[in-house]
């Protein structure tokens, strides 16, 4: 690795970089001269290791590198950063080691998706990358048999902001994917609290139960008022209920609320409740919402 990286002082003029705020300058500024830097511009990176080294907190670190920095793509997946424009600020060095050195970049981090964005970026790199032999990977996930199925001009499978994508670093699992998702929006202060109480380890749990929840109807989604709270929902760690099946004739009658927040039928109170595992409360017995 490179003891000393020259950053040409044009990046102060640069549209892209005088759009940054303070926090966005200094993360990019860490991200073209760390000393995990390649020629290439790909690199391992954790959101950790950054957040440790220019002083940012976790949080404000995942939100620059999901969506907040242009010019920077983020493979959450490998844990993976490509600086797009790094070779317009770290220029130099002999042609030929600076092929070999991409090249090297390239067979140790083949199976990253970035690699296509990088072909797009400067195809003149093309040919040492055939040299590799190894098939280059979209976002998808999809490789060729051969490097050059891939680099069809009118072939763009780049997408790069995908909202969607399953998140695979505990790091950058945050609130706002928690909270945007799910059906009530209501004491946010108070389910942001209750969030940065849980362990990482969890967050990516929560998200795929809030998403089964969501898609089975176990929460309500169609009448807010039968929804738990975010924070009731976080603190009761819902996220680990049993899903109660759909009955045919959910729609049929009134709807009422057990004790522990899961909705009835109003013709089967006195019945046990599949997930508290208590009688639903008797007629007249409505608890409080959240």
């Amino acid at each position: 690795m490179a003891k000393y990286r020259a950053v040409y002082t044009k990046i102060w003029k640069d549209p892209d970089y005088q759009e940054y705020n303070a926090e966005a300058k200094l993360l990019f500024l860490y991200l073209i001269t760390n000393d995990s830097v390649t020629e290439s511009g790909i690199y391992p990176l954790t959101v950790k290791t950054a957040s440790h080294e220019i002083g940012l907190s976790i949080i404000k670190v995942a939100k620059l590198l999901k969506n907040g920095l242009k010019n920077v793509i983020y493979d959450i997946e490998n844990r993976l950063v490509f600086v797009v424009n790094f070779k317009n600020y770290n220029r130099g060095g002999k042609p030929q080691l600076v092929e070999r050195s991409i090249a090297n970049d390239f067979e140790a981090y083949h199976k990253s998706f970035l690699w296509s964005d990088f072909v797009k970026n400067y195809p003149q790199y093309e040919e040492c990358l055939l040299t590799v032999g190894k098939p280059l990977v979209n976002s998808c996930g999809e490789s060729g048999t051969n490097l050059s199925l891939n680099l069809n001009p009118n072939h763009n499978p780049i997408v790069t902001s995908d909202a969607d994508k399953d998140v695979t670093e505990i790091d950058i699992v945050l609130f706002e994917d928690f909270y945007k998702p799910f059906p009530r929006h209501e004491g946010k202060a108070a389910g942001e609290k209750a969030w940065n109480k849980i362990k990482d380890k969890d967050k990516p749990e929560i998200i795929e139960a809030l998403q089964k929840q969501i898609k089975t109807k176990h929460l309500n989604v169609e009448d807010k008022k039968y929804c738990p709270l975010p924070a009731t929902w976080l603190n009761g760690r819902r996220w680990e209920d049993d899903i109660i099946p759909k009955q045919d004739d959910d729609n049929e009658g009134e709807k009422v609320m057990c004790r522990c927040g899961a909705v009835f039928m109003l013709k089967y109170q006195g019945q046990e409740c599949p997930r508290c595992q208590k009688p639903y409360p008797s007629e007249g017995q409505r608890p409080q919402e959240g």
